[in-house]
């Protein structure tokens, strides 16, 4: 809906992905995005667009952005630096265990500088 369309391109793609400030004007209701969602798209793509965030800044700081703008929190930011980033060390912390953050925080010292793919293990080990 928001992207450029393409003049020539592969069978089935007709567009490219929307650019920042695309994404920061689009209307995105009917997509299936609650508001929340389409808001947080939105703070995500302004950010980038008045250079608050830079992807090519180091992860802390990318993750330190991440989690002031609306819709994330250091987890979010945290999951985005596993997911998209590459980093893995990101640890997001998920409540999918009764332990309480101090505690997860305690154990996952061990697993340096490999957390991201400790979570990504625990994860698929809980899926029954």
């Amino acid at each position: 809906r928001a992207g450029e369309a393409m003049s020539e391109g592969a069978e089935g793609l007709t567009h490219f992905f929307p650019t920042p400030q695309a994404l920061a004007k689009a209307d995105l209701s009917g997509l299936g995005l609650t508001a929340s969602r389409a808001a947080t798209i939105r703070a995500l793509a302004s950010a980038t667009c008045e250079g608050k965030l830079d992807f090519s800044a180091g992860v802390e700081e990318i993750t330190t952005t991440l989690a002031a703008l609306r819709g994330f929190d250091a987890d979010a930011a945290q999951y985005v630096a596993l997911c998209a980033l590459g980093e893995p060390d990101a640890f997001p912390r998920v409540a999918r265990k009764p332990l309480t953050v101090r505690e997860l925080d305690a154990r996952m010292e061990a697993w340096r500088p490999w957390r991201g793919y400790a979570l990504v293990h625990l994860w698929e080990a809980a899926t029954p």
